[in-house]
């Protein structure tokens, strides 16, 4: 696996792809970046699996992972979507040590990934870090009960005029060749 190091003179805040990392203070950039790896991101790779250990975090830097809900007769449904605003995983840092969802890639990239035990680490010896975990994890529970109700009450159309948004936002393009996976995962579309 491709390492490099992120360890950058006084740049790395501004340069930085990752919303979350860019926002942190230069003393809690200190205590991450010497167990951050780059690794990549390939389309339909699972990150976690719902039910599974939490053993890493993943801040990407460009793709997109799709958070899944499996459901009976082998259904899964996309109830959010991660990109380089965020993190994969980010609970961890405060004690969560199984998934609740699946984390799927579904747009190639890559990512800064830490192990869950180095991060815990950081975020006990950072109320900043711990703060910021929760503010996000309140987003995403946000993003997740907008997909509900979204989901309940629209039709296909809108659902799927939602996600493209959504993923332009995340990634800046729309890659034609997740357009089939994201309907049959987000709609709960089922091929005869």
């Amino acid at each position: 696996m491709h390492r490099r190091s992120f360890v950058r003179e006084g740049s790395f805040l501004e340069d930085n792809q990752n919303r979350l990392l860019a926002s942190l203070t230069a003393a809690d950039w200190a205590l991450l970046k010497h167990s951050l790896r780059e690794v990549p991101l390939i389309q339909g790779e699972m990150l976690k699996e719902a039910g599974g250990p939490v053993d890493a975090v993943y801040f990407p830097l460009s793709g997109m992972v799709s958070l899944i809900v499996e459901m009976p007769e082998d259904r899964s449904i996309e109830v959010g979507t991660i990109g380089s605003e965020g993190a994969v995983g980010l609970a961890a840092g405060l004690g969560s040590r199984i998934s609740s969802v699946g984390a799927l890639v579904q747009v190639s990239g890559t990512s800064l990934c830490i192990p869950v035990s180095r991060f815990r680490t950081a975020a006990g010896q950072s109320q900043h870090i711990r703060d910021l975990i929760i503010r996000y994890v309140e987003l995403q529970m946000g993003q997740i009960q907008r997909t509900a109700a979204c989901n309940a009450l629209h039709d296909v159309g809108p659902r799927l005029a939602r996600w493209i948004l959504q993923t332009n936002d995340k990634i800046g393009r729309l890659p034609a060749s997740s357009i089939q996976i994201e309907v049959r995962l987000r709609f709960s579309i089922v091929r005869p």
